[in-house]
């Protein structure tokens, strides 16, 4: 699965969740194939809303076209060769879950910030 974002637009995202600010970001995920899932993620100075976009993805089978969630914060993890940026406190329906949005490999970024 291939990863679209740009890596400036997601620093200044980030940034604006640590002063507290109203963000919006938007993460494009395609599989080999080509079919995008898009993850709409704003942040509106408290919670997290996510729109999960599959409506252009032609393998998504039963799965509706968007789901929504709220999450209630932004957990950032450095591992050995990745950075990985997971919702935490997602709710949906009755269901409380973490969601990875984004994992970066960490040769792809150079002098990257948290």
């Amino acid at each position: 699965m291939s990863t679209f974002f740009t890596e400036d637009h997601f620093e200044r995202f980030l940034d604006n969740i640590q002063a507290k600010e109203a963000a919006y970001v938007r993460i494009a995920n395609y599989t080999p194939e080509g079919n995008p899932t898009l993850y709409n993620l704003s942040f509106d100075g408290f919670v997290f809303d996510l729109e999960i976009d599959l409506s252009k993805n032609k393998n998504r089978g039963d799965s509706p076209a968007k789901v929504n969630m709220t999450c209630s914060e932004l957990i950032s993890e450095e591992g050995q060769q990745l950075f990985t940026y997971t919702l935490e406190g997602c709710q949906q329906d009755s269901t409380v879950e973490s969601f990875t949005i984004l994992s970066i490999m960490k040769e792809q970024v150079e002098d990257h910030e948290h």
